[in-house]
């Protein structure tokens, strides 16, 4: 069993983490039409899945992060999926789709997921490195 102190941050940016994808996830949703328009986006059913992934990896995140003993792999599946949505994000920015609106909405987004990648990898490294002490 993992001490609990040494998972402190795991928990806490995991947590944080579903919060911000639920709250995300949630106004993709009920905003997609308006949401749609400003960033430019032709179709708003895009945002509603993209909303409802959102929820669903919230809500993992969130088991994982109240369990007695996080699961590694999944938070290590996490960080990779935070790594893919900062990509995913540079790509769309990229290939020029959306407005600058939304390109800047994108970036600020990406920019938020990134540092929660950031602090869920040092959380699991401050993990493996209390283990390795004992």
């Amino acid at each position: 069993m993992k001490n609990r102190d040494s998972s402190r941050l795991l928990r806490a940016s995991l947590f944080s983490n579903s919060v911000f994808s639920a709250l995300s996830g949630l106004c993709f949703i009920s905003a997609s039409g308006p949401l749609s328009s400003l960033i430019g986006l032709k179709v708003p059913e895009i945002l509603i899945g993209i909303g409802i992934s959102l929820v669903v990896f919230a809500a993992r995140m969130t088991l994982n992060a109240r369990r007695p003993s996080v699961n590694l792999m999944e938070a290590w599946i996490t960080v990779v999926f935070d790594l893919v949505w900062v990509v995913a994000s540079a790509i769309v920015i990229f290939t020029g789709l959306l407005t600058t609106t939304g390109n800047w909405a994108v970036a600020i987004i990406a920019g938020a997921v990134l540092v929660f990648a950031v602090l869920q990898f040092q959380g699991l490294r401050k993990i493996r490195h209390a283990d390795s002490a004992i």
